[in-house]
Order: C-alpha cells, then structure tokens, then sequence
C-alpha cells in the first residue's frame, strides 16, 4: 500500500529529512531547534502525515542581551508535526498541526517588557546593527516567518512566566488545550479551548489555596508591533465562577 511506501522511504531517508527539517526551521527563525531523534507516526494526526520529534528542545540567545543569557523556551519529550511528507524531503516547512505532550514552556520578559518568544520567532524588529552583522556572517537572506496551524493541542505540559527580575513567576499547568494559531503580517489570531491549574501567581507570596482550575474558551487578535489585543469573544471559568465577554 501507499501507507507502507511511504513508511519504508521515511525510514531510509529520517537521517537526510532530520537534517533538511533542522536547518530549514533554523534558517526562518531566530531560535534555534534541536531533537534526539525522528519517526514517522501516520495514525496521530490522520489523514494527515506526522512525524514525531523526540525530546525537541528550542532555545534563544538574545543578541541584545548584555549577560548574553540563553533561554530554553521549550523542552518537550513528544512532539507530533503534521506535514506533507514531500515538503520535508525538499526542506520545505509547512506544518499543518501540533501536538505536544509531556514538556515544559518557559517564558520571560527583557527589560523592556518584550517576550523571549516573540523575540526568538522573529516578531520583533532587531535593532539594525544586529540584523547587518547577521546578514553579513551568514550571507543568506531570511524568509518571512509565517504560521498557519489548523490544529494545535497540549497535553501535560507546564507553562513558566518569569519577570525581567526573575523574582516574580506565574505558572500553570496545561491539562488540556485545543487551538487554531495563523501569524501573518505582523498579526497573531488564535481561537483556544483550554483546561488550566494555576500552581502560582506572580505578586501573590502566600500560598493559602490549592492549584486553581480554570477553563477557558477564547478567540483573540493580537498586533506584535503596536502590541493592541483584540478579544472576539471569552468565556472564562475559575472555579463556581463565570465570566462571559
């Protein structure tokens, strides 16, 4: 059958596809990805074709930073990436879905209140030295960074915000979440249904109750360069609670 084919030629060329997917991912974004290794996993995101990266970590070293501090935004042990499977022997990028189980998401604000996310997937305009200097050392010209995900779920998967300061951390656990994510032209659109616990709250010293459940249905229009949010619609659950917007 096709199914098998394609088994038999993923398994003959991973070593090639890993090494095209690693430097193509790299090439378009600021951070950088790495994995242990690669499977082929046709049943996960069917009909689309999935590939599975184990322990897939994505790290960030701001040029900007005088500490030069490396950020390990992700360190996730399953992560599932629905492709079409050509795309990958030609070093092409083009995911339709994600799906990512067992990890951990560590975000942290600079100084100037800009994300260590935002910044390593090219959101933010680099100051024009830092991008010259790039240009020069590399002689490569880097694509637009764009997503368009139909599907992205989380599955046991903790989410770390910390301050500039390191002092004050806010982190929740994802039980759950379903999402549709496109980035294009400078806008985040996002639609989410999510099954969260807050473990801590930044600001919050004491401790007096039990991780908080929250479960949240939300659609919303994010500007990354004049920073305006735009919810379309939210429902929020926090305990008996109910919010409607």
């Amino acid at each position: 059958s096709l199914l098998l084919i394609l088994t038999i030629v993923f398994y003959i060329y991973r070593d090639q596809i890993a090494e095209n997917l690693v430097l193509k991912v790299n090439d378009i974004q600021n951070g950088e990805v790495s994995f242990s290794g690669i499977s082929f996993s046709p049943f996960v995101q069917f009909p689309d074709m999935s590939v599975k990266l184990n322990d897939f970590k994505f790290v960030y070293l701001n040029p900007l930073d005088s500490l030069q501090r490396t950020d390990t935004i992700a360190s996730i042990k399953n992560l599932y990436v629905a492709s079409d499977l050509w795309s990958l022997f030609s070093g092409r990028v083009v995911f339709s879905g994600i799906r990512v189980s067992d990890g951990k998401l560590s975000l942290r604000t600079y100084p100037d209140s800009t994300i260590n996310l935002m910044h390593a997937l090219g959101m933010y305009d680099e100051k024009q030295e830092v991008i010259q200097a790039k240009e020069k050392d590399t002689l490569a010209v880097k694509e637009a960074f764009e997503i368009s995900l139909g599907q992205v779920s989380l599955n046991n998967v903790d989410v770390e915000f910390t301050k500039s300061t390191g002092i004050d951390t806010t982190r929740v656990s994802v039980n759950y979440l379903s999402s549709t994510l496109e980035y294009q032209s400078d806008e985040l659109s996002c639609e989410l249904n999510a099954a969260l616990s807050v473990k801590e709250l930044a600001y919050l010293k004491e401790k007096r109750y039990g991780p908080l459940p929250i479960t949240l249905n939300t659609g919303f229009l994010f500007d990354t360069r004049s920073g305006e949010l735009k919810v379309d619609f939210a429902d929020l659950k926090i305990y008996a609670a109910h919010f409607s917007l």
